[in-house]
């Protein structure tokens, strides 16, 4: 192991003061396999690349260590997303001062188990993902909605944990609950544009509480509809919220 990557791990494992990056340790070594790396003494920030934008994440004690970063983050000319996960308020000030600039804000919500349960929601199969990678495409934001991946894709079909309706031989509607345990995390829910007049969104968020445990789901929060849709079926915001930041480059 090179001794950049030993420092890495050292400044990871001491627990710096101030972090956005929040993993086990095996995740942490598998991470540093496909980063780019920046340690400026007990500093450590990384740059992983995502489908189309880079993710930065930082470990510092000090807000100031975030200042003059700019030769390592102008290496790339794709956008650069920085996320800040927290119930406290976020200082938007910090972040601009080193070009980052408020993009979206997500809330979380959270349910407990409910004897209700949704109607004509299918597993999907693999011969679905085309159609489904297209329409992810078409309508998600691949900065800021963790638009899953072709072979991502592949592992939620195994997984069971992809699920669709259709009508008229299309997709009608797409969502993705993810199992952690007795916790549901509702991932994703798209209704195709044809259909969003129905009541598609409201089954697939019923289909979220049949589940053992806590099911959660984040939002954005300039996004009416789908708030309103998940409080309607006992969501409630749990006080997280998900900070998201775009560089503007210099």
């Amino acid at each position: 192991m090179s001794q950049k990557l030993q420092k890495a791990l050292k400044i990871f494992s001491n627990r710096t003061k101030y972090t956005n990056c929040y993993m086990s340790y095996n995740d942490f070594v598998n991470l540093l396999d496909i980063c780019e790396i920046c340690i400026r003494g007990n500093s450590l920030f990384l740059l992983k690349s995502e489908d189309k934008f880079l993710r930065f994440y930082y470990f510092i004690n000090d807000y100031n260590e975030l200042n003059n970063l700019e030769d390592f983050l102008n290496m790339y000319d794709v956008p650069i997303v920085l996320e800040v996960v927290s119930k406290e308020e976020v200082e938007n000030e910090i972040y601009k001062k080193i070009n980052f600039y408020p993009y979206k804000v997500y809330s979380r919500y959270f349910v407990t188990k409910s004897l209700k349960k949704a109607t004509k929601i299918v597993l999907a199969e693999k011969s679905d993902i085309l159609e489904i990678k297209k329409l992810l495409d078409q309508e998600f934001d691949p900065l800021s909605d963790y638009i899953p991946s072709k072979d991502e894709l592949n592992r939620l079909v195994e997984k069971k944990e992809l699920f669709i309706t259709r009508r008229n031989d299309t997709i009608s509607s797409i969502a993705i609950y993810q199992k952690m345990g007795l916790k549901l995390y509702y991932r994703l829910l798209l209704v195709h544009p044809d259909y969003r007049t129905g009541f598609l969104g409201y089954n697939h968020a019923l289909k979220s509480l049949d589940n053992d445990g806590y099911a959660y789901a984040w939002v954005d929060d300039e996004n009416i509809p789908p708030s309103k849709l998940i409080m309607a079926v006992g969501y409630k915001k749990d006080g997280l919220k998900n900070h998201i930041f775009l560089y503007h480059k210099i």
